[in-house]
């Protein structure tokens, strides 16, 4: 059968009602013919892919959540990665301004301070390189006690002592009501 022959006027018509809205699988599945044929026929025919929902709404997203959010947390929220963000507030000539971007700049700052805090309190690594100290009193006392001869993990709440050291009472009922714990290392 001769490529002319092919498509009927049925599947002509039938094309073009699903071209805009469906896939070329889809389409091709529908009228027993290949992908390709598709696509070259509706190449002939002028016809074009509309617009997917999903892109509408991911626009729709980015453009009420732009102003006050930066575009890694958008890509979060949205689910899309941050150069799909970036293209799309670039094809909608969306951008923040510069005392928007002052403000989620300080936000996310703090949120990652508060976040890199809890960590340290819980005995956690860091993950970023920000210095946090979560209360100096107490990492203030605890490098003096390690000076006279006390061990301590680094962020630890535990300090441990030997046998043959001279304890500080003071500065350990300091550390008790900071929080800090005292064993013999001879107990472990």
């Amino acid at each position: 059968m001769r490529y002319k022959d092919f498509w009927t006027d049925n599947m002509i018509q039938a094309l073009t009602d699903m071209f805009p809205v469906e896939s070329n699988i889809s389409i091709a599945r529908k009228l027993g013919v290949s992908e390709s044929a598709v696509s070259v026929k509706g190449r002939e025919l002028g016809l074009k892919k509309g617009v997917k929902r999903k892109t509408v709404e991911n626009e729709e997203s980015v453009r009420a959540l732009i102003p006050y959010h930066s575009y890694t947390e958008i890509s979060r929220l949205v689910g899309i990665s941050r150069a799909a963000v970036r293209r799309i507030a670039k094809k909608l000539n969306l951008d923040i301004d510069a005392s928007e971007r002052v403000n989620i700049r300080r936000r996310v700052r703090n949120e990652l301070i508060r976040k890199e805090k809890a960590r340290v309190i819980w005995g956690l690594d860091q993950i970023s390189n920000i210095k946090v100290v979560t209360n100096s009193r107490k990492i203030s006392l605890r490098y003096r006690m390690r000076r006279i001869g006390y061990t301590c993990h680094r962020g630890g709440n535990t300090l441990y002592y030997h046998d043959r050291m001279e304890r500080n009472i003071r500065l350990e009922t300091m550390g008790r009501t900071l929080g800090l714990r005292f064993e013999s290392v001879t107990s472990l």
